[in-house]
């Protein structure tokens, strides 16, 4: 494309000023703000709702792991006096079978 000719420096044109009006609105174009707007205040409800339920389930979880360590001390106590009443036993029958009771109770 072949440019016509610039004009010199003297004849340069100042451009005219912008107008201090406010633009308005083409008829027909829908305006989406107040859309928007409505979007992201249900956005900021619905996650609001949903971090109140995560931080409802993290005091759940805590509650319910303090119970199971409950449960497991308890279940460790149960189990640690069942060895020690069956070691009780266990050296009861072998002292009872130790001992020579035909001499202790004779017979006859």
């Amino acid at each position: 494309m072949a440019r016509g000719p610039r004009p010199s420096g003297s004849d340069d044109v100042t451009p005219r000023g912008i107008p201090d009006v406010t633009p308005q609105q083409v008829q027909g174009t829908p305006d989406y703000s107040l859309h928007t707007l409505q979007a992201v205040i249900e956005m900021q409800k619905t996650l609001g709702a949903l971090s109140a339920k995560v931080d409802r389930l993290v005091d759940d979880v805590k509650v319910h792991g303090d119970r199971i360590d409950g449960l497991r001390l308890k279940m460790a106590i149960f189990a640690g006096g069942g060895a020690a009443i069956g070691g009780l036993i266990g050296a009861l029958v072998a002292i009872m079978n130790s001992v020579p009771w035909d001499r202790i109770f004779p017979a006859g």
